[in-house]
């Protein structure tokens, strides 16, 4: 029976082994699998509670939400911007005054803005939206005023949020003096 003990001597080794693996593989791989899931179960329900926000806000019907939420989903992979963020993005975008097609355009335009650094979402969409509120909504669109922004910003060398401040103060007297926005920001930019 010396090959007995030397049989089970080996089984336990091997089973020592096979539980000390299954022990690492639980804190390497399975942990960071659940964190996944919560960090994802996050982030879908801040989703959701943007929308319920957008939904309070604009009255819409919950088919209207839930077709926005389709969009919200599609517009992310083209923009690089989360759901979440376009969704908080559309409430103050739809605060300024922006609904139907202008808003869904102001939208991507200030996705697109906030996409490449012009600053986040909504200090994209506040600075933006209030420069077309002052210069009118048939003279320039949310998309003409996020690119001068982003072309004077790459110039000045500072973000919107910076900007934001000092922004709307000029804004109603330079709209009101017929100065153009582009001409505004290049004085800002130097």
């Amino acid at each position: 029976s010396r090959a007995y003990k030397d049989l089970s001597l080996q089984l336990e080794q091997t089973g020592r082994f096979m539980r000390n693996l299954g022990m690492g593989m639980a804190f390497t791989l399975t942990l960071p699998i659940i964190e996944l899931g919560r960090a994802t179960l996050g982030t879908a329900s801040q989703f959701e509670f943007s929308m319920a926000k957008l939904q309070n806000f604009t009255q819409l019907s919950t088919a209207e939400v839930a077709k926005l939420k389709n969009e919200f989903l599609k517009l992310s992979t083209e923009v690089g911007q989360t759901p979440d963020e376009l969704a908080k993005g559309m409430y103050f975008v739809g605060s300024a005054g922006f609904k139907g097609a202008e808003g869904a355009d102001a939208l991507r335009a200030v996705a697109e803005g906030a996409t490449v650094g012009l600053g986040d979402m909504e200090s994209v969409a506040r600075t933006a939206t209030s420069v077309v509120n002052a210069y009118g909504h048939a003279n320039m669109t949310v998309a003409q005023s996020v690119g001068i922004m982003i072309a004077a910003t790459r110039e000045g060398h500072f973000t919107v949020d910076q900007l934001g401040q000092s922004l709307g103060r000029v804004l109603s007297v330079a709209s009101k003096m017929g100065v153009p926005f582009a001409q505004v920001m290049a004085g800002i930019s130097v």
